[in-house]
């Protein structure tokens, strides 16, 4: 592994020890070549210098997911609340990425702000999805009579 000197301009190779780190790989296409060695991946272990690049991404996927789930809440051609359930499966699975791969390098306000329109879509999905459950019932117990 390579550690960039920002003043020297200069590459040093370093032996790092894995255990208990959280890094970021960021995505490149091309390889380049430093000492005579191929880099491949270029994996971010600060937080400050990882932080412009995950909260881009968080961001990106973070807009695609909203926009996905807001056309899921206004169309109304679930009868059995399928697309409610799909709702709150995506929210959970956002949260839990989240959690799990970006969390040490996004700051608390934006993992708050994202918190929030998260559990607005949440109640919403929850209370459309018991309405229709409550009506499936009414049907049900009418339909015994």
């Amino acid at each position: 592994m390579y550690k960039l000197d920002k003043k020297k301009h200069t590459f040093k190779r370093i032996n790092y020890d894995y255990d208990d780190v959280y890094s970021y790989i960021l995505p490149s296409r091309k390889s380049f070549h430093v000492d005579g060695e191929e880099i491949v991946n270029i994996i971010l272990y600060d937080k400050k210098l990882g932080h412009p690049f995950v909260s881009r991404v968080v961001n990106h996927k973070f807009n695609k997911l909203i926009n996905e789930l807001m056309d899921l809440l206004l169309s109304d051609e679930d009868d059995d609340g399928d697309i409610y359930k799909i709702c709150l499966d995506r929210v959970e699975k956002f949260r839990l990425m989240i959690k799990v791969k970006y969390r040490k390098f996004l700051m608390k306000k934006e993992l708050e702000e994202m918190s929030k329109k998260l559990i607005i879509i949440q109640k919403e999905a929850e209370s459309k999805l018991i309405s229709i459950n409550d009506k499936n019932i009414v049907k049900s117990t009418s339909k015994g009579k």
